[in-house]
């Protein structure tokens, strides 16, 4: 069950960090309109595909997870589950916010799709918006909602959760969609690349610094004291991700003040250490994002485990 559920909130976070990248990075930047070689479609094109694809792998996961929860709710085995799950998404508040989410999924493929036929601005503003509902009803449904929807930790848990999808999914995005412009092969389009990869390293930035705030309020709120952060699963899965997530904040310092400079100096790409650092920047971005998926791996765990052990 935690394993579907890893794969939908990935996917959650990848579709609201795309249409966010899309809108404040790759966009902007003139990305979207280049030419991908011998595809004969532009990288908007080939980027909206990807991500239309990941957003019905995204409502599948959705749909398997909330029937094994329903199956382990209500200890009801599996081949009979069909027969109760309208009770349990009408009945249950876990239910409910899991239709919720099914629901606002729907139009978000169907807007995605509206793009990949005729892309306009609304349709991806529109996108984004069912993007960032989709978050905060994930939100709706962890630990920080147990007290209350009109709470300060629900209202962090929305902020921590929304700048992760502008950090990591923006990576995931970056990584698999537009992975042409960091490669060597891209140096044709070296002044797009610069402005691309500036403008998401500025944006990320300020995500970094809002997710770490953010979640170490939620921490000094969620833990009350050492021996629940070292003595039960759940602070040692908290501080797992914390580790992690420290090496992904490390690989993007190490892009952002020390990679891009040597790329973006002097002769541009034509110089070989300029050529190295582009390299280095091509793997650093593949470790953050393979990073971020045991990030999103670990959330998963705590989401299904309980703070008081």
């Amino acid at each position: 069950m935690v394993l579907f559920y890893w794969g939908f909130l990935t996917g959650v976070v990848f579709l609201a960090g795309a249409f966010l990248a899309r809108q404040l990075v790759t966009g902007p930047s003139g990305a979207d309109v280049c030419m991908a070689r011998d595809r004969g479609r532009c990288f908007g094109e080939i980027s909206i595909s990807v991500i239309f694809l990941i957003s019905l792998l995204t409502f599948v996961l959705n749909l398997i997870h909330l029937y094994l929860h329903a199956s382990v709710m209500t200890d009801t085995p599996l081949r009979e589950t069909g027969s109760i799950m309208h009770i349990f998404l009408l009945k249950t508040k876990y239910g409910r916010l899991g239709l919720l989410r099914t629901i606002f999924l729907i139009p978000l493929i169907l807007l995605i799709f509206a793009c990949m036929r005729s892309p306009r601005r609304w349709k991806a503003l529109t996108g984004a918006v069912f993007a960032m509902l989709l978050l905060i009803s994930i939100s709706m449904s962890s630990h920080q909602a147990k007290e209350g929807y009109m709470k300060l930790p629900l209202y962090l848990d929305v902020l921590h959760i929304s700048s992760i999808s502008i950090w990591i999914g923006g990576i995931f995005f970056i990584r698999f969609c537009y992975s042409f412009f960091i490669r060597d092969e891209g140096r044709e389009f070296q002044e797009v690349f610069r402005r691309m990869i500036t403008r998401f390293s500025d944006i990320a930035t300020w995500a970094v610094y809002t997710a770490g705030v953010s979640g170490l309020i939620l921490v000094f709120i969620r833990i009350k004291g050492l021996a629940q952060l070292t003595g039960t699963p759940y602070g040692m899965v908290l501080i797992a991700k914390v580790i992690i997530a420290s090496i992904i904040f490390l690989l993007g310092g190490l892009n952002k003040f020390y990679l891009l400079p040597r790329l973006f100096s002097g002769d541009g790409s034509s110089s070989e250490g300029a050529v190295r650092a582009k390299k280095m920047l091509y793997l650093c971005v593949t470790a953050e994002a393979g990073a971020g998926m045991v990030v999103m791996l670990l959330t998963a765990l705590l989401t299904h485990l309980s703070p008081v052990g």
